[in-house]
């Protein structure tokens, strides 16, 4: 018992000394530059009804050529033209964004994907593909060398094992080798490329081994992330051991400085939760203008500030139907509801931890209670 106690304190002592320590990753370093500069003068001289965003991740396409097991996206929207993906550049472009993230399902699966990246890359935005990588070949890669800036741009791809096995349960299509190769073709063209791992109860063994991979295959970044509970993501959020979860976590943690691939962590609410103590109670009001500076665009081209406020009560406007003024006109009228979180009347202003969590998940505490003042649902910490 106290052997597992003291392993449980070195894995709480090594995330929270990673969650404290500012990370350079070598994904966005230039940009960050850039980004870092305009978000301190918009969140210090600009009121936050007036704020537009820096950031939009826009879903160019609705279909995937895969069936994943735990898929958060929706894939039930349409497939808009390219004419009419140009417009909504266009819009993006008026309102001086500065990162684009295109997603999909499957942006590479759209024939005219070649004509939109570049088209975005006119309009000067710093772009971040995300893709599943099993349509990646040397021709797209010679495309991509003419289309993307390898001082700015990123390619996201997930990989969900270190093995065929692994990728299989979780992805549900024989593309393993395939996806293993797209990433060797992208780091000879001398791209940037992130690996992004989602964790589930299918695969969370395989985080450290997939880190180790990644380091073989040297790519630039290796994020892990908790399967988010989100459409078919649902199903499996509670069924991932978060023990093992931890432990895996840890083991990429304690061997990240001899690799040269950078770690990227998002740590759940549980965490947080798990680690906490009570201390006295105090005014807790969480005020973040950095909400302003992200857009979400679903397949639709429908608004909304974040992926996990996609809601009625959230959204924006449309990207396609919609002049930018009304768009401007609904975000400002949102903004008084998406400013400030007041956590001083529950459990977190009780505890140690909220200031890191900041009350966990907005998105899904909104879900739940149909207010940002609540703590998580997802949050275990007892301020008895």
């Amino acid at each position: 018992m106290v052997k597992i106690m003291k392993i449980c304190e070195d894995i709480q002592n090594n995330i929270f000394i990673y969650i404290e320590n500012k990370h350079k990753f070598k994904d966005r370093s230039i940009e960050k530059i850039f980004i870092d500069t305009y978000k301190a003068k918009i969140l210090n001289k600009v009121p936050e009804n007036k704020i537009r965003p820096l950031w939009v991740g826009f879903k160019i396409t609705p279909i995937c050529n895969m069936k994943c097991e735990h898929c958060w996206a929706d894939l039930k929207g349409k497939e808009y033209s390219l004419d009419n993906i140009k417009k909504a550049l266009d819009k993006l472009s008026e309102i001086q964004i500065l990162h684009l993230t295109l997603s999909g399902g499957e942006p590479f699966i759209r024939n005219d994907w070649e004509e939109i990246f570049s088209y975005a890359k006119e309009k000067r935005m710093c772009l971040e593909i995300f893709t599943n990588g099993s349509l990646i070949n040397e021709d797209i890669c010679k495309k991509l060398n003419k289309i993307l800036d390898k001082n700015v741009d990123t390619i996201q791809i997930s990989l969900d094992g270190s093995n065929k096995e692994y990728y299989l349960m979780q992805r549900k299509k024989d593309c393993f080798e395939k996806v293993i190769n797209s990433i060797k073709l992208l780091k000879k063209f001398g791209f940037t490329v992130r690996v992004n791992f989602t964790a589930t109860n299918l695969n969370q063994s395989e985080i450290f081994n997939t880190f180790k991979l990644c380091n073989i295959l040297n790519v630039d970044t290796f994020s892990i992330s908790h399967v988010y509970d989100l459409n078919k993501g649902k199903s499996l959020y509670d069924k991932v051991n978060f023990k093992e979860y931890l432990e895996e976590i840890n083991l990429c943690i304690i061997n990240a400085s001899e690799f040269i691939t950078d770690l990227k962590l998002f740590i759940p609410v549980e965490f947080f939760s798990l680690t906490a103590t009570k201390v006295e109670k105090k005014e807790l009001k969480i005020k973040d203008k950095n909400i302003f500076l992200n857009w979400f665009i679903n397949s639709n081209g429908d608004i909304y500030p974040d992926v996990t406020l996609e809601l009625d009560d959230f959204f924006i406007g449309n990207i396609y139907s919609n002049s930018l003024n009304d768009i401007y006109l609904k975000l400002e009228n949102l903004s008084t509801k998406l400013l400030e979180r007041n956590l001083s009347n529950v459990k977190c202003s009780h505890c140690s931890n909220a200031l890191i969590c900041k009350g966990g998940d907005s998105g899904r505490t909104y879900k739940e209670y149909k207010s940002f003042n609540m703590a998580d649902p997802k949050c275990t910490f007892n301020q008895q």
